[in-house]
């Protein structure tokens, strides 16, 4: 079942909400928000990530949206906005009129700032959190091994080594470590910090985890 919310509209012209798949939550999903005479005001994908999603385990934390709206914000705030599906024609949430959210706009001032704003960009590795699934299920079709090797090229960007493997192997095997604690072990590592890089984001065709 595709799952929507239309939250708040912006005061610099954006529409803000949320939308998934509960059968595949891991999947992007193409979202319209339409005037109530059918008329297409913004469209985008569901791909951006809120914590506060990812701790009710929707969409894994990745399926929010900040979409521009096509007309003005008195405009839209003075009609009913419906949230919908286009692969599906399916519409997500009854047509309701939007409040203009209170408060400032984010920023992007900063390199720092404008790389949170890309969906394809993982911003801090607790952000893949709610997708622990996810990675359980990529250790369990390829084996401990690769997924510690795969681990290691994302976050370090290198191949494991013999003591990697044999450190984490076990530990991975008797459950006392999860492939998500491996990912945030590594990204906590002196080798990581020494070199940071940015990590590709679960709606990012890099993501070497994605189902195969």
């Amino acid at each position: 079942m595709i799952r929507g919310h239309l939250d708040a509209l912006t005061p610099l012209g954006f529409v803000e909400g949320w939308c998934f798949d509960d059968e595949e939550p891991d999947r992007t999903l193409p979202v319209l928000v339409r005037s109530p005479e059918g008329e297409e005001l913004a469209a985008g994908h569901a791909n951006l990530f809120r914590a506060d999603l990812a701790n009710v385990r929707f969409g894994h934390g990745w399926c929010a949206f900040r979409l521009r709206l096509s007309l003005p914000i008195e405009d839209a705030a003075a009609m009913p906005l419906e949230l919908c599906v286009p692969e599906h024609e399916q519409k997500i949430e009854s047509p309701r009129v939007l409040p203009i959210r209170a408060g400032a706009e984010p920023s992007c001032n900063t390199i720092s700032k404008v790389i949170a704003t890309d969906p394809t960009v993982t911003g801090a590795i607790e952000q893949l959190r709610a997708y622990g699934p996810v990675l359980e299920s990529f250790m369990t079709r390829r084996g401990i091994d690769d997924f510690i090797h795969t681990a290691y090229v994302y976050v370090l960007g290198r191949p494991v080594d013999l003591d990697g493997l044999a450190i984490y192997g076990p530990l991975l095997e008797m459950g006392a470590l999860s492939p998500y604690g491996l990912l945030a072990l590594l990204a906590a590592s002196d080798e990581f910090h020494a070199r940071p890089r940015f990590l590709a984001a679960p709606n990012s065709p890099a993501f070497v985890f994605r189902r195969s």
